[in-house]
């Protein structure tokens, strides 16, 4: 689990797990994020602002809080594009704790906290609709949880691993 930390600890770096599976989405598959933050850098991210703002439903007290040693709640939908391999430019930071939703305007499941451990999170952009950001949850079952329009920040990610199980590779 020390790897792990590290790679927290670096919030300009974006992690894919390749695995092997039979029918999955194809490769390069990852859908467009809006660019909010950085508009200066290159980026594969196109602006999708036509579409109106999804209100926010307020998120019960009593939901867990999001970590990298433990599945995200049921109910979050899967990575569709978790053999991508095309590289995510942007990254959310939650400012204070953010609750994770199933969908844009959804049920609230679970919250993302401001650090992991002591280290401030960063969890990847990898969709955007209605001013909502839909994110890699921090978890151990590659799920996607949607952050409401405000109450965090964008950071530009400049670097990404590849993880080749089947191989044994990785390719920066």
């Amino acid at each position: 689990m020390r790897h792990r930390r590290l790679l927290l600890a670096v919030p300009a770096l974006a992690l894919v797990f390749v695995l092997p599976t039979a029918g999955g989405p194809t490769p390069g598959a990852r859908p467009a994020v809006a660019a909010t933050a950085v508009q200066s850098l290159p980026s594969p991210v196109q602006s999708v602002s036509a579409e109106p703002v999804i209100a926010v439903p307020e998120a019960p007290a009593h939901l867990p809080t999001l970590d990298y040693f433990k599945p995200a709640p049921h109910g979050f939908p899967a990575d569709l594009a978790a053999q991508s391999t095309e590289p995510i430019g942007q990254a959310l930071r939650p400012a204070v704790k953010l609750a994770a939703y199933d969908a844009p305007g959804g049920k609230a499941l679970a919250y993302l906290g401001s650090t992991i451990s002591g280290v401030p999170l960063v969890v990847p952009i990898v969709d955007e609709r209605g001013g909502w950001r839909a994110v890699l949850l921090p978890s151990v079952n590659r799920r996607i949880g949607w952050g409401p329009p405000t109450g965090w920040e964008t950071v530009h990610l400049r670097d990404l691993l590849v993880v080749y199980r089947k191989d044994h590779t990785l390719t920066w």
